[in-house]
């Protein structure tokens, strides 16, 4: 007899009055829940046994590996080439623009010794390989506006996925919240009432036994909890991934559908025909558009980079916690 009253079961209570006896923690987070996730919630409860070191080593560690499987993917998704095309563009139409400069006939002795007939021809063959490279740059900043927007619809798909993370977290944790504080308000306090009344040695260490179960049990909850923190902190990284890829790609579509053809049409790209006045102040403002969308892109590089950086720790944090409970 004494045997069967030192099996925990006994002090277990089921059904719904001892549901109807505990305070649901976050009861707030629990009615934002469809009836079917706080169905699922209370069932996965039920099973859950504090007693249990590899059920609670192991509790949540689904949700962890999904979210170090998909900081790895936002990880991915950070990486950005686009500045670095746009430095490559301004390099390509600097240079280009150099060698119509050094192919300009010099006055004085040149005309002299009469090379300034060859200069007129390597003028009129570096000015006529110019459309060809704007339209080089055009093409490869395109591509990278392209690369821009698949990228934003990742970043989109991201940020619903990590509010998906986030929920099946939440749910780990109310469900064991819920368990931890039916344990305590019911198996917990029947067992203390048997050691107010018997004293007994046994009694006492297996209420402290089942305590510490508890407290383990909630200390894995308070990790789950680190872990929700962490979408919360992911979302607005992710949100200002996708701004900046989203300013980029505008500033490039606008540079390619805009200010290419306004250079062709006052450089006389197509007819071949413009006074070089106008052909250098068509250049000056083609140069002038590529440093702005560089501008653009270098001021929001810092805030890319620093949400890199936070993902970069996130992923790297993750991957290490994982790796406790393996």
């Amino acid at each position: 007899m004494a045997e069967k009253e030192h099996d925990l079961t006994m002090y277990e209570t089921v059904g719904s009055a001892a549901e109807a006896a505990v305070r649901l923690p976050e009861a707030a987070e629990f009615e934002k829940m469809t009836e079917e996730e706080q169905q699922a919630i209370k069932e996965f409860s039920a099973k859950i046994d504090v007693r249990d070191e590899q059920m609670i080593r192991q509790y949540g560690v689904p949700a962890q590996k999904r979210m170090a499987e998909f900081s790895e993917a936002a990880l991915t998704s950070a990486k950005n080439t686009a500045v670095d095309a746009l430095h490559e563009a301004l390099s390509v139409f600097t240079a280009a623009l150099k060698e119509i400069d050094d192919a300009r006939p010099r006055k004085g002795f040149l005309a002299m010794f009469g090379r300034a007939r060859r200069s007129e021809e390597l003028l009129r063959e570096a000015c006529g390989k110019l459309p060809e490279t704007v339209g080089g740059i055009a093409e490869a900043l395109d591509a990278q506006r392209t690369a821009l927007l698949r990228n934003v619809d990742t970043l989109s798909q991201l940020y619903d996925k990590n509010l998906d993370h986030y929920k099946l977290i939440t749910m780990y944790i109310l469900a064991g919240k819920l368990r931890a504080a039916r344990d305590r308000e019911t198996t917990l306090a029947s067992m203390r009432e048997i050691v107010r009344r018997t004293d007994l040695p046994q009694d006492v260490q297996a209420a402290n036994d089942f305590e510490n179960a508890i407290r383990r049990f909630e200390k894995r909850l308070h990790e789950l909890e680190v872990l929700r923190i962490v979408c919360i902190q992911m979302a607005p990284q992710l949100r200002l991934l996708q701004k900046y890829d989203a300013d980029m790609a505008d500033g490039i579509q606008s540079f390619v559908v805009n200010a290419v053809p306004a250079w062709r049409y006052k450089a006389g790209a197509e007819s071949g025909d413009t006074d070089p006045e106008t052909f250098h102040a068509a250049n000056e403002e083609l140069t002038s558009e590529i440093e702005t969308l560089l501008r653009i892109g270098q001021s929001g590089a810092k805030v890319r980079n620093d949400a890199e950086t936070e993902l970069q720790l996130i992923e790297t944090d993750l991957k290490k916690k994982l790796l406790e409970y393996m």
